[in-house]
């Protein structure tokens, strides 16, 4: 116990020397950290009076520099430049009171009128160098931006610093306008900071900085604003930068200050640490003497009982010491020690009788057997006084039969052996036996355990030829299946899974995951598979569909098959190879809801996912947006580059289409030219507004396809769910087609977003069309006539027939009211020929009457030239009502000529060759090309109105477009009608320009038969 009195000793002192170690740093850190920040706090205070203080020059010069520059005198001066007020006031006596280096007055552009640059030391005035009349320019142009404050500060001059200061020359009041400058300036020499150092009573040195006297250390607090660096430990040094009157760093203000507080600092930490070692070892020396007394010495007293106990047999007896304190509860602890080590050794006597397995213990050196359990006397059919205290040689095996015996064969102590062994009685047993080394009752012995593994050993026999039975089947169960360990390893693979694979059994068996055979999408799911199905084999589906990669990286999708093997972690899987049923699965739903051109979903798969989106967006409380988008123009792609063309220009508008939309996003095709969008968890009908913007502007940019360039774009209808009212997908469709088709009637590539107006509106449509529909059929429709006349006879020599319809009530609609809605359900050619049957006939009339050459003009609508059966048409009616082709004519316009050039052309030549005149109407407003006026059998060109109201008399540049077509039909040889003649004024011009015939409101409104018959009793329409 004297070793634990010493080392306890010990480690109190080194304890208690650990925290006065401790203690002591840390009230060295407090003290020492405390006074430096103090000691810093003061250096920075310091050196702020020292910046103060060099403020305070700039303000004084500054003060000055004003008290002259808003002096009267001075403003005279600066007018008349009188040389007195030089001579009495810029004197060296000034100088030297005001300890000024120069005074110099500028110009309003810094140029210097005059000044005096003083040589204080010398007492004479020196010239005013070049360097310093250009820094002060440019210190007064700069100046002048502060108006009345000037500007004053610190400026480098020759490599001297001065405090310069520049005010505007203003009168006293002050008021101006300034006269100049006046800039005054003291040079920062050594006097100058003698008297800072007296002022701040610091030690003061100044550098310019960047200069190459400038000491390291002052560079480096420089560079380190608010740093202070200690010189010694009696001094500090702190640097303030001073930037020049432009901002830019100018001088280094050096300041070194005594430190009262470091010595102070010391003194404190001194007497602090004195006080707390003495107390400390009276403590320590008090600690160790009541350690001895009351923990060590009872220590050392139940030593010695313990020790006593443990060498005598059973572990009899008992430890006594009094007291109630820890070492007493320790020795009450080790009687219960004791009695559980008693308790041990009897238990331990139990289990070697009851253990099923041999336990035996030989001495090391003469294989004496010392204690053997029942259970080896039962497995050799010995009794113990057969084999106790004898070698363990020949008596439990014989000499001969000790092969492997880790009891003569000392160098297999430590190893597993299985041995056959001989019975008493003959029989052969097998065993796994193990020896070690062990201790026992002070003896070197060896523990031999036995097992006897014969009836395992028949089980395992049995076992594998089961096995081989069962891996029979397994590799020719026609199917691919493999078997898989817990931790997903592939244990066995049978050569259809081999084959499925591209890997050889070899590669699999033991070495791979399955998870590393299947495709990384479906692992996820198959690893939970796989667990789920080893807690409960019904929480795991028995088939499920995956996909599997081979060798080459292709994928098979197949059908798993998969069970637990009874009473094993592991299980079996039997994969079918489904690849090309999936296949044909694919294509059919490709073809019921893709589109076979683009690729894009159909309207079916579209429908489906617009339903889906409405019950989403019922959910979530957001909104579903509907494009209905119609390519403007694409027919003319078809008739220029053909249908197959055509088809290939409409996959790469779907592409464009797709680039645009967020990939959640469907995009869709409808047929022919046109395409819908559903944008999900729409924000609002902006978002969605930018959204149809942002296609168009992606669309404006070309196409380019077979060397060609050529541009395509949307009508876009929007439609908005819950906004618009409608729930269904049909009637959200419905209502973006509505919405796109008044985007087309107002311009192309636009859009529009629907509104409860446009379902009136296409409810108000349908009725006006089936009404309209009645009309056609029931002939509803009766003809208006506006007169044509010659302008210089004023006979009426023809009319235009215009189409007005009848209602019920004898109401008439105007045609700009049913006219476009004819046009779009092709309703307009029934009309149109309807039109010009009653015109003919009226005309056949008038001319029985004696109207003789009378012509009649029919509008015709873009439609008729869709076929090939006008010319057929126009003649049936000619020839049922007797009426001249020549009296016959047609307008058409340049934008139906434009949709079909070449159809309208052949149409228009069997019209002319039949002697049907061919008129064009509103000329100058469309693509007025010369070609197509050679090309094509026109008769008579039809001035639009717009260009005849330009004719005022007023603007000769308006007369421009009327004279010019004018001019171009008499040199090809046209006649010309002019529309829209309201005023004497445009008669006039169309007549001293050539102009024969013309038809508008002076003349006559559109009129039906009855009003115009009294034209032909007129001479001259303008008689009347």
């Amino acid at each position: 116990m004297k070793t634990l009195r010493s080392t306890m000793t010990t480690v109190v002192l080194l304890a208690s020397a650990t925290m006065l170690v401790l203690s002591v740093l840390v009230i060295s850190m407090v003290y020492t950290d405390g006074f430096s920040a103090v000691e810093r706090e003061n250096a920075l205070r310091d050196l702020t009076r020292v910046r103060n203080i060099l403020d305070g020059e700039v303000h004084s010069l500054a003060s000055l520099t004003r008290d002259w520059a808003w002096w009267d005198d001075t403003y005279a001066f600066m007018e008349n430049r009188n040389a007195a007020y030089v001579e009495s006031n810029l004197t060296f006596s000034t100088f030297e009171e005001q300890r000024l280096r120069f005074v110099v007055f500028l110009h309003n552009d810094g140029s210097v009128a005059t000044g005096r640059l003083a040589d204080l030391d010398r007492g004479v005035f020196l010239p005013l160098p070049g360097q310093l009349r250009q820094a002060l320019r440019e210190l007064w142009l700069r100046g002048q931006d502060y108006g009345t404050e000037g500007l004053s500060g610190v400026l480098l001059f020759d490599g001297v610093p001065h405090i310069v200061s520049a005010m505007p020359v203003l009168t006293s009041m002050p008021s101006g306008p300034p006269r100049g400058a006046c800039v005054m300036g003291r040079v920062m020499d050594e006097a100058f900071v003698q008297r800072a150092e007296a002022e701040a009573g610091l030690d003061l040195s100044l550098y310019v900085a960047g200069a190459p006297n400038v000491p390291e250390l002052v560079r480096d607090l420089a560079d380190a604003p608010g740093t202070v660096r200690a010189l010694s430990p009696a001094r500090l040094m702190a640097v303030a930068p001073v930037a020049d009157v432009f901002g830019s760093p100018s001088l280094l203000v050096a300041a070194k200050m005594p430190r009262p507080l470091h010595a102070l600092a010391g003194r404190v930490v001194r007497y602090h640490i004195a006080g707390v070692i003495a107390p400390a070892m009276v403590l320590v020396a008090v600690v160790i003497a009541l350690m001895d007394s009351l923990v060590v010495s009872r220590l050392s007293r139940l030593g010695r009982q313990v020790s006593r106990i443990t060498k005598g047999p059973g572990y009899s007896g008992a430890v006594e010491l009094s007291g109630t304190d820890e070492v007493a509860v320790l020795a009450h602890d080790i009687n219960g020690m004791l009695e559980q080590l008693r308790e041990n050794e009897h238990f331990f006597s139990q289990i070697l009788s009851h253990l099923h397995a041999g336990v035996m213990i030989v001495d090391e050196s003469s294989l004496e057997v010392l204690e053997v359990n029942p259970f080896v006397l039962e497995l050799f059919g010995l009794d113990a006084s057969e084999v106790l205290g004898a070698p363990c040689v020949d008596r439990l095996c014989k000499a001969e039969d000790t092969s492997g015996c880790p009891l003569v064969h000392t160098e297999d102590v430590g190893r597993t052996k299985v041995r056959q062994l001989r019975r008493k009685d003959g029989a052969v047993v097998s065993i796994v036996s193990t020896a070690a080394r062990v201790t026992w009752q002070g003896r070197a012995c060896i523990l031999e355990t036995m097992v006897d593994i014969t009836a395992l050993e028949e089980t395992q026999l049995a076992l594998q030829e089961t096995e081989k039975l069962y891996r029979t089947v397994f590799m020719n169960t026609g199917a691919a299946t493999m078997l898989i360990e817990e931790d997903t390893t592939i244990l066995l693979a049978n050569p259809e899974f081999e084959a499925l694979v591209g890997r050889s059994a070899q590669e699999l068996e033991g070495k791979v995951s399955w998870v590393d055979l299947f495709h990384p999408e479906d692992v996820p799911r198959m690893l939970e598979y796989h667990r789920s199905r080893r807690q409960d084999p019904m929480d795991a589906p028995r088939m499920y569909e995956a996909r599997v990669i081979d060798t080459e990286g292709k994928a098979h999708d197949v059908t798993l098959t998969v069970a637990m093997v009874p009473g094993e972690r592991i299980s079996v899987a039997s994969l079918v190879d489904i690849t090309e049923r999936k296949k044909a699965e694919e294509q059919l739903v490709q073809q019921a809801f893709y589109d076979e051109l683009t690729g894009l979903p159909n309207r079916r798969l579209l429908m489906e996912r617009l339903e889906r989106a409405i019950e989403v967006a019922q959910r979530r409380k957001c909104s579903v947006g509907v494009f209905l988008l119609d390519l403007d123009n694409f027919k003319l792609v078809n008739d220029l580059l053909g249908h197959q063309s055509g088809d290939e220009v409409l996959r790469m508008v779907a592409e464009r289409l797709c680039e645009v939309v967020r990939s959640k996003d469907t995009v869709a095709r409808l047929g022919g030219d046109e395409f819908l969008v559903v944008v999900d968890d729409a924000k609002d009908g902006n978002a969605l507004a930018r959204l149809a913007t942002s296609i168009n502007d992606r669309f404006a940019r070309p196409f380019h396809y077979r060397n060609q360039d050529f541009y395509l774009g949307f009508s876009i209808g929007v439609s908005v769910y819950p906004d618009d009212g409608v729930s269904s997908p049909e009637e959200l469709v419905q209502n973006a087609d509505m919405a796109m088709y008044q985007a087309k009637r107002t311009e192309q590539n636009s859009f529009s977003m629907f509104t409860a107006e446009m379902n009136q509106k296409a409810m108000r449509r349908l009725t006006i069309e089936g009404e309209l529909r009645t009309a056609v059929k029931h002939r509803n429709f009766v003809s208006y006539y506006q007169p044509q006349v010659d302008l210089f006879t004023g006979e009426v020599i023809g009319a235009e027939a215009l189409v007005r319809w009848v209602q019920p009530d004898g109401a008439i609609v105007p045609p700009n009211d049913f006219i476009p809605l004819a046009e779009e359900t092709g309703l307009i050619v029934p009309i149109d020929l309807q039109v010009m049957e009653d015109a003919a006939e009226r005309v056949a009339l008038w001319q029985k009457e004696g109207a003789k050459d009378f012509k009649i003009s029919i509008n015709l609508s873009a439609r008729h030239f869709a076929g090939t059966n006008l010319p057929d048409e126009v003649r049936t009616i000619l020839s049922r009502t007797g009426l001249a082709p020549g009296q016959m004519g047609v307008e058409i316009t340049e934008t139906l000529l434009m949709q079909n050039m070449q159809q309208a052309s052949e149409i228009l030549g069997r019209l002319s060759r039949m002697g049907v005149r061919v008129l064009l109407d509103d000329f100058g407003t469309g693509y007025s090309s010369l070609s197509y006026l050679r090309r094509l059998p026109i008769d008579t060109l039809k001035i639009d109105r717009s260009f005849v109201q330009d004719i005022t008399g007023e603007n000769p540049e308006s007369e421009v477009v009327p004279r010019t077509i004018l001019q171009l039909a008499e040199s090809l040889g046209l006649n010309v009608v002019a529309e829209g003649v309201e005023t004497p004024e445009q008669v006039e011009f169309l007549r001293r320009h050539g102009c024969t015939h013309a038809q508008g409101f002076l003349f006559s409104r559109p009129v039906p038969h009855t009003e115009f018959r009294r034209f032909f009793a007129l001479k001259s329409i303008f008689s009347d």
